[in-house]
């Protein structure tokens, strides 16, 4: 099954054992049903349908991390009230502190969603302030 991998470091140049040994690593999958995170102009340098471990530019990093800003915006407006209880981590985004409960069988279908952009936008914004690339592979091989 293909599948889209962001990483803070390469990953397709050791096993994946070796690599979530790595200090420091972070990465996030995500299924090709949610290919509108990567920015066309990508795609379109790449011309591959399948590629590992392509290394993004800066201005390509922070259009993938406003096109997740931006799918975040419109899934928050489509949730339904939630009390705090169980399962639920608070968000900080756009300078509100937001409950989800990111449990697939939670109260809300998007949070699982939101949750996971939420914790990419995290990587991507740890490698532009590190000024190091974001990687982005689409494989159906994690070995």
């Amino acid at each position: 099954m293909e599948m889209i991998l962001i990483s803070n470091i390469k990953r397709f140049i050791q096993s994946f054992d070796e690599f979530i040994r790595i200090k420091g690593y972070q990465y996030s999958t995500f299924g090709m049903e949610d290919v509108f995170m990567i920015p066309k102009s990508v795609l379109s340098r790449i011309g591959k349908e399948k590629f590992k471990d392509e290394p993004l530019s800066k201005n390509e990093s922070e259009e993938m991390k406003s096109i997740l800003e931006n799918k975040i915006r419109d899934l928050l407006k489509q949730r339904k009230p939630y009390k705090k209880g169980e399962g639920v981590y608070v968000i900080n985004f756009s300078g509100e502190e937001i409950e989800i409960d990111p449990r697939p069988t939670g109260h809300n279908d998007n949070d699982h969603l939101i949750w996971k952009l939420y914790k990419l936008i995290g990587i991507i914004d740890s490698c532009l302030q590190e000024n190091r690339s974001v990687h982005l592979s689409i494989t159906d091989d994690n070995n």
